[in-house]
């Protein structure tokens, strides 16, 4: 890690100075212009992202996560707009790279040869009449990529996920099942041997048995292709099985960050031990799962005070006159909430509970 990286990291909350800082996000809005007003989708998010770690972001479906991954690259469509400051730092300390300053053909470049992106359902993201090998091909030449070194590597890649490369390669897209196409996606978005790889919902589509099957994978793709992996999605045990660390959005904004382990058994956001309690396959009986009450905020309509405090149960009158600040739990764990010491007294998490139990008892 350079100095200069150093001084950047130890001066962050959610930082920990031993680690090199691949992504830097200061103040991070996505606005549309709508008839209603301004609909802000992102709000000032702040967060960094270290190299080789996988970084879960989970949340309700429209709680700004995708869109967040999407500014990540200055990837999101007109007519939203993006303000901010991404700032993407390349390996072995090269220039920092400002991602909303880039203009279209270094975006071109940056997108595939230094962060690529997975998306949810591999259907769509290939061409249907054309053959995968077609899709592989037609990605190096935009490149300027030896092709044939290329297929190569191609096939390496597919051969790791357990592919019979030849087979993929030459066929179409709707001759593969769900479970191949998605893995053929993965090897084509690792082809120009990008340094991130945001994946977004990428098993959503797939069954119970393939989206584990998937998760294994990437564990060993990111060890073998030294990989720094960002996993979007609203399933939460997934994340468990795959992030170092993870980010809770609500509201268009982070509201809990910290380590996997650090969130799984001592979340301080109400809205992250609501969101553990309404997961089903915690271990707990299934008439302990409670879902979360109230409706998710409109992004025009501003809320004073926090955002959760709708469907808080905890909520005050404090709750409404500020907006709370990120409290700092130490060892990177930071939370959005006023009442942070108290929630695990007045949200418990019975699953957790029952697993600590159940640990002590043997």
């Amino acid at each position: 890690m350079t100095t200069n990286q150093a001084m950047r990291t130890s001066n962050q909350n959610d930082s920990d100075p031993d680690q090199d800082v691949v992504f830097e996000v200061r103040d991070l809005e996505v606005t549309f212009g709508t008839n209603r007003g301004e609909s802000r989708v992102v709000r000032n998010v702040d967060f960094d992202i270290y190299r080789n770690e996988t970084l879960g972001m989970v949340g309700e479906s429209g709680s700004g996560k995708s869109m967040t991954s999407s500014a990540l690259m200055n990837a999101v469509v007109s007519p939203g707009e993006t303000s901010g400051e991404v700032t993407y730092y390349p390996p072995d300390g090269g220039e920092p790279i400002s991602v909303l300053d880039l203009d279209e053909e270094e975006l071109r470049k940056f997108r595939w040869g230094e962060v690529a992106m997975v998306f949810q359902g591999a259907m769509s993201s290939f061409n249907p009449v054309k053959k995968v090998r077609g899709h592989f091909r037609e990605t190096l030449e935009d490149h300027n990529r030896d092709v044939e070194a290329g297929l190569d590597r191609a096939r390496k890649i597919l051969g790791d996920l357990y592919l019979d490369p030849d087979r993929v390669l030459d066929s179409y897209p709707y001759e593969l099942s769900g479970g191949m196409k998605q893995r053929a996606l993965v090897a084509l978005a690792l082809i120009l041997e990008p340094e991130v790889l945001v994946m977004d919902e990428p098993t959503a589509a797939l069954d119970l048995l393939m989206q584990r099957s998937i998760v294994s994978l990437l564990k060993e793709l990111k060890a073998e292709y030294d990989l720094t992996i960002i996993f979007i999605t609203h399933d939460l045990p997934l994340l468990t099985k795959l992030a170092d660390r993870l980010v809770v959005m609500y509201a268009f904004d982070i509201v809990e960050i910290g380590s996997t382990e650090e969130i799984l058994y001592d979340a301080a956001h109400p809205y992250t031990r609501s969101l553990l309690n309404a997961t089903p396959d915690l271990n707990a009986p299934i008439e302990e799962m409670q879902s979360i009450s109230g409706s998710k905020p409109d992004p025009v309509t501003n809320i004073p005070g926090c955002s959760y405090r709708p469907r808080c149960p905890m909520a005050d009158e404090s709750c409404a006159e500020a907006e709370p600040p990120m409290a700092d739990r130490g060892n990177g764990h930071r939370t959005a909430c006023f009442y942070h010491d108290d929630v695990s007294d007045e949200i418990p998490i019975p699953a957790m509970e029952a697993a600590e139990e159940g640990g002590e008892g043997e």
